[in-house]
């Protein structure tokens, strides 16, 4: 954000803020930086790269400071502002000639393609919000190097058949297998490609929450496929959490680390209701996932394998980490709340390890609180849900409750008969009385609910027969 801006500042200003406050400075220059661009567009200039840039880390620096209208718009406009540059187009045979540069330069723009790509995934998964990206269109590889780490003299163009984003129905295994010139390449695919899961799964939770009677049983079976794909692609060691030496670099590790906790929140996600796809991890062992009972448990041991993740990463890990693994994270610890609420869980030492893991999953949110404004905010959330997790709900009532966790700031939820057009994060009801349920049904309407200090309330049990999950 700061070298971006920079562009628009006298260097007296650039000397002057580039030595306070981090936090004090990206608020300056994404002040002055959507200020010029709101110039820009009046102006009615050509879009360039640089343009493209900022709009992409202005929704980035919104998005984690929680101005969340701003980082919907920005992230939008990023979207269309790449297609309206061609970006997605780089690798096509067919494409115009326009489109010709260095090697250099289409490394460079395949980069910025797949950043608002993973931004768009972002966006899908904290919020609830429908892709922006067609992927049926794309034509743009994925990197075949770190720009930073790689002389412009060692780039080689890779071919449209070697590493495009394949069709739908086709095996996306490629996005691991192409002859990338660095390891760290290799681990940038193997995220995007994690991200592409992720947001498939985020998308086929709302299509099936806002349209029940919708058939998602083709989509459910190509999910599957590609799921199974990346077993057969990757290593063993890979999905171990523990550094290997093939890591070789700490940043390897961490990206490594930030591909498990992705695959992990979309097993959780596609195991629950109103989903009912069966995505096994290929180590560790497993509940039956015919019984809701079973889908739970699996969608609990997925939580427990991104704790176990986190347990591995060093202190400096999460200076560098992902955005993306602050919602996961959120969620995580959401659900293992919510599991203690469980009835059924009755042994003391289970209870234990379920504290200890919700515990480190706090711990993980609250050391790159620093950096991101969304972390503080997710984590007063959470130790306010942690603090009701003497509440005994059954398993209905938990899947209820659930349909919010995916998306910590989805803006449109449902709330009995009406809407609220705030985004939320789940609060629990300060004054309550509730006791032990069995299987009768939960009425909270009569609860006392205190606003959230930053965002709106949740009514996270429901209120009316129509906020039901259907079990599948």
């Amino acid at each position: 954000m700061f070298a971006l801006s920079s562009r628009f500042c006298m260097p007296s200003k650039v000397l002057c803020f580039g030595s306070q406050n981090p936090t004090l400075t990206g608020q300056h220059f994404s002040r002055k930086t959507a200020a010029e661009l709101e110039h820009i567009t009046k102006t009615n200039q050509a879009i360039s790269m640089n343009e493209v840039k900022a709009t992409y880390l202005l929704a980035v620096y919104h998005y984690t400071n929680l101005s969340l209208r701003e980082a919907w718009e920005q992230c939008s406009r990023a979207i269309s502002m790449a297609y309206m540059l061609r970006l997605h187009q780089i690798d096509n045979p067919n494409a115009s000639p326009a489109l010709s540069s260095s090697v250099l330069d289409k490394e460079e723009k395949r980069c910025m393609w797949w950043a608002i790509y993973t931004l768009d995934c972002f966006s899908c998964l904290v919020s609830f919000i429908p892709s922006g990206i067609d992927e049926l269109s794309l034509a743009t590889s994925i990197p075949a190097a770190l720009l930073s780490k790689t002389p412009a003299s060692s780039l080689r163009p890779a071919t449209l058949d070697q590493a495009r984003l394949p069709d739908y129905e086709m095996d996306w295994s490629w996005c691991v297998l192409q002859d990338s010139s660095s390891g760290g390449a290799k681990l940038q695919a193997a995220l995007i490609f994690a991200h592409s899961l992720a947001r498939e799964t985020s998308h086929l939770r709302r299509v099936a929450h806002e349209n029940p009677r919708c058939n998602l049983q083709d989509q459910l079976k190509c999910l599957q496929q590609k799921w199974n794909s990346i077993f057969t692609v990757l290593p063993s060691w890979f999905f171990l959490p523990a550094r290997h030496e093939r890591d070789r670099t700490a940043q390897g590790h961490r990206q490594r680390l930030e591909v498990l906790n992705v695959c992990y929140i979309t097993g959780a996600m596609a195991s629950v209701p109103p989903l009912s796809a069966d995505l096994r991890w290929p180590i560790g062992q497993w509940q039956d996932s015919s019984t809701m009972e079973g889908r739970w448990k699996t969608c609990i041991t997925y939580i427990l394998n991104i704790v176990a993740a986190y347990r591995e990463w060093a202190p400096e890990y999460f200076d560098k980490a992902d955005p993306i693994m602050l919602p996961i994270t959120w969620t995580a610890g959401s659900l293992l709340a919510l599991e203690l609420m469980n009835e059924a869980l009755v042994d003391a030492t289970e209870k234990l390890a379920l504290l200890d893991a919700l515990d480190a999953a706090m711990a993980s949110l609250q050391k790159p609180s620093r950096y991101w404004g969304i972390a503080s905010t997710l984590l007063r959330s959470l130790e306010d849900l942690r603090g009701k997790a003497w509440i005994k709900l059954n398993l209905q009532a938990i899947f209820q409750l659930a349909i919010g966790v995916w998306s910590p700031l989805m803006p449109d939820m449902p709330k009995g008969s009406r809407t609220t057009p705030e985004p939320f994060i789940p609060a629990a009801p300060e004054s309550s009385t509730m006791s032990e349920t069995a299987d009768r049904s939960l009425d909270i309407a009569s609860l006392a609910w205190a606003p959230d200090e930053l965002l709106s309330t949740l009514e996270w049990f429901g209120s009316g027969q129509d906020t039901e999950v259907p079990l599948l």
